[in-house]
C-alpha cells in the first residue's frame, strides 16, 4: 500500500514500517560517517564534475600508495601525480560520456531492459576502447614516451577485453 516504504512481507517475517516513521529517523542529525556521506552527497549534487574530479584524485593517490605498500615497491611522488592526473582525466571523459548518453536516451524508458542493453553495448564497444586509448596515451606521455601509437595498437584489444572481463556490463 502507499503508506509503506517497502513491499509487503510474508507472514512471520519482519514487520513493515510506515513511511512516516522511516522519515523521522532520516530527519535526525547525522553523525560520524553518515554525516560525512550526507555532506559528500550534498556537494556532489551542487557541483558534480568538480566533486568527481577531486574524488578521483584522492582515490587514485590512495590506490597508488596502497599498491606500493602491498607490492613492497618504493614509489615516487611523480608516479602518484601521474596516476592522479590519469584518473582525473578518465573521470572527466566518463562524466561527459554519461551526460551525452543520458541526453541521447532521454526518450527511452529508463528501466527498460532494451534501454539498459543499448547503453551497455555502447559503453562496451565505444567507451571502453576509448578509455583504454586515453589511459595508455596519458600514461606514456606523462612518462615522457611520446611515441604512443605502437603501444595503443599492441595493447588496446587485450586491455579492452580485460576491462570487459573485470567491469563487464555494470
Amino acid at each position: 500500500d502507499s503508506q509503506t516504504e517497502f513491499p509487503p512481507v510474508a507472514s512471520g517475517s519482519a514487520k513493515r514500517r510506515p513511511a512516516k516513521e522511516t522519515r523521522k529517523t532520516q530527519d535526525r542529525p547525522a553523525t560520524g560517517v553518515l554525516s560525512a556521506l550526507r555532506t559528500y552527497d550534498d556537494v556532489l549534487r551542487r557541483s558534480p564534475l568538480r566533486t568527481k574530479l577531486a574524488t578521483a584524485a584522492v582515490i587514485n593517490a590512495a590506490s597508488e600508495l596502497l599498491s606500493y605498500r602491498v607490492s613492497g615497491v618504493k614509489g615516487s611522488f611523480a608516479a602518484i601525480m601521474r596516476q592522479c592526473i590519469i584518473g582525473v582525466g578518465l573521470t572527466g571523459v566518463v562524466h561527459k560520456w554519461y551526460a551525452i548518453v543520458e541526453r541521447s536516451f532521454a526518450a527511452w524508458p529508463r528501466e527498460s531492459a532494451r534501454t539498459v542493453a543499448a547503453k551497455t553495448v555502447l559503453q562496451m564497444i565505444v567507451l571502453e576502447p576509448a578509455l583504454v586509448a586515453v589511459y595508455l596515451s596519458a600514461k606514456n606521455v606523462l612518462s615522457g614516451q611520446l611515441n604512443i601509437l605502437p603501444t595503443i595498437r599492441s595493447q588496446i584489444a587485450r586491455l579492452t577485453l580485460a576491462s570487459w572481463t573485470v567491469w563487464g556490463p555494470t
